[in-house]
């Protein structure tokens, strides 16, 4: 979904929470107002009129001189309003299931001859492709029907009265888009400074990046970034630090968020001395991967205390071996573990994990820097959990966050409440942030403008989180099933296996080398430089952001000449508890 400007100074974007009040005025004005779909409210001084689907719609809007000139929504989760104007509502199952729905399309009077209709629907046309639809479904306004028509939307059924306005049911199949107006988005998207990637241009094969970091950002994301700065300080960014909030809240089950900035290792930095200052006890290091073993360079250099259970790459947490330590240990005061081990592309085990730690009343402590995003969480009853700006949430780095999923009383309960922080610099003092209603330090407000772009885009609803998840677990799937046809050897367990990293063993450095080459030469971007992959014969390809299966189809083309030899997928875990 991506931000875009015309000629006209039009800029087409993801709406956001302050766009709503101005779009439901819009919504009323359009389809009560002016075309008697709905009731009049005489009483209200401003009436606003809330779709029945709210709560599943993204809306895209047209700003010009920051005022909404124009909305559409769309939404991919059936029930369709459109079926109820069908003669054979069964015409929705023919379709394939692969549709999305363009409802509440508005634009003010004075714009309706300009360039907001293509906009508007070129957004709509850029999302469904994002989320991998065939075809569009919309209810049409009679009297505008030359304007679908011309655009290549096809009737489903005759019109049907919807109070005093006529609705037709009409498809536009994306597979058979007519090419003139292929060619009229293709130039939009030129106009208003799209990237190939955003823009679907007929040029040579654009670079794809699959890179756990940075990852492929959509243009509203940047725009977002490349907005005039903030004072920190100010009510406007406090409101964004409140979005900011709400959003990582919903999307976690968390009960209080801290933002720092810097990346995830800052919040684990953070994390850390947060664990040192509150709490004495010795506790326990899970290590799967690189990133298991950088927890354990955190807690070090914390002055922690702490066992480490460590696992052979590609194996999951060693739950036997941490059943174990506790039994031995019944003073085991803190666990600390990766969720998502982005080295091994493991997803770990945490329904197991916080099962363990809340039968004994541990505090659990969870490094979520690439789960965040990619995965649905519950955060409920965690003591502590880190998370990044970019990787999964399709945004740029920049900023770190520390969540917690106890309150306060609760928290201070499960860290002896030592209150004293002789251990946490202050910009590191994440319990106070978790408290200020604006930051206490500076916080930059790109990277902030930024993730509240990614996140109003991609998991402003429980819908919209629902289909960021399908999307990932579908392009990934996809990626594995043609990596095993070519008999590429996978990292890991499958039943852990990560929805956006794939980790693949190479033969030798020859075959590496290879891949590496081949991939490149098809403009395919693999992650393969750290030490940490290239002195165990390994390459990474994520496929977090704006990656799709035909992204993947190309890079799987590219390694269809190097096939590799079946081998099993991982080695025995090792349990290794240190001081």
């Amino acid at each position: 979904m991506t931000a875009r400007c015309t000629a006209s100074g039009i800029r087409f974007r993801v709406a956001t929470d302050e766009d709503l009040p101005a779009i439901h005025r819009l919504n009323y004005a359009t389809f009560a107002d002016e075309l008697g779909q709905y009731p009049r409210d005489a009483s209200a001084t401003e009436p606003q009129l809330v779709d029945k689907f709210h709560e599943k719609n993204t809306y895209f809007v047209a700003i010009r001189d920051e005022t909404l000139v124009g909305m559409v929504a769309v939404h991919a989760k059936p029930p369709f309003s459109v079926t109820r104007r069908l003669p054979d509502p069964g015409l929705i199952r023919v379709l394939g299931g692969r549709a999305i729905e363009v409802r509440l399309l508005a634009i003010v009077p004075g714009h309706r001859n300009t360039t907001v209709f293509g906009g508007l629907l070129h957004a709509v046309l850029q999302a469904a492709r994002r989320l991998q639809r065939k075809h569009l479904l919309i209810s049409a306004i009679e009297q505008r029907l030359p304007l679908y028509r011309r655009f290549g939307f096809l009737a489903l059924g005759p019109a049907v009265p919807d109070g005093s306005a006529f609705f037709v049911p009409m498809v536009l199949p994306l597979e058979h888009l007519p090419p003139r107006i292929e060619r009229n988005f293709v130039r939009f998207a030129r106009r208003s400074g799209e990237t190939d990637d955003d823009a679907h241009a007929p040029r040579a094969n654009p670079w794809k990046r699959f890179h756990p970091g940075p990852v492929p950002v959509a243009r509203e994301t940047r725009a977002a970034y490349s907005r005039k700065p903030i004072p920190h300080r100010s009510a406007t960014f406090e409101r964004l630090l409140a979005r900011v909030r709400g959003r990582l809240r919903e999307m976690t089950n968390c009960r209080r968020v801290a933002l720092v900035a810097g990346g995830g290792t800052h919040a684990n930095d953070a994390l850390a001395l947060s664990l040192r200052a509150r709490n004495r006890g010795v506790g326990v290091v899970l290590d799967t991967g690189e990133f298991g073993a950088r927890l354990c360079d955190h807690a070090r250099r914390a002055g922690l205390r702490f066992h480490v259970l460590r696992s052979a790459w590609g194996r999951g947490w060693d739950l036997d071996g941490l059943d174990r330590l506790l039994a031995s240990d019944p003073e085991i005061a803190w666990i600390w573990a990766v969720h998502h081990e982005t080295s091994t592309g493991v997803l770990n085990p945490l329904p197991s994990l916080q099962a363990r730690a809340a039968e004994r009343n541990i505090p659990l402590c969870l490094d979520c820097v690439s789960s965040i995003g990619a995965v649905a969480l519950d955060l409920n009853g965690i003591a502590l959990a880190s998370g990044s700006s970019g990787k999964a949430l399709q945004s740029f780095a920049g900023l770190g966050f520390v969540l917690t999923g106890v309150d306060a009383r609760s928290f201070d309960q499960s860290f002896g409440c030592d209150q004293d922080g002789r251990f946490v610099p202050s910009s590191l003092d994440i319990v106070s942030d978790f408290e200020a209603r604006l930051p206490r330090f500076t916080l930059p407000s790109p990277p902030m403008q930024a993730l509240a772009s990614a996140l109003d885009a991609n998991y402003r609803t429980p819908s919209d989180r629902e289909d960021t998840y399908e999307r990932y677990r579908t392009v990934t799937q996809h990626l594995r099933r043609g990596l095993d046809g070519l008999g590429l050897c996978t990292l890991g367990d499958r039943e852990l296996a990560s929805p956006v990293i794939t980790t693949i063993r190479c033969l030798n450095q020859e075959h590496r080398a290879a891949l590496i080459k081949s991939a490149a030469d098809a403009r395919c971007a693999i992650y393969h430089a750290p030490a940490y992959l290239r002195d165990r014969g390994l390459l990474q390809v994520s496929t977090m952001g704006r990656i799709t299966t035909t992204d993947c189809d190309r890079l799987l083309a590219a390694w269809s000449g190097h096939v590799g030899v079946r081998a099993p997928t991982g080695g025995p875990a090792t349990a290794n508890p240190v001081h």
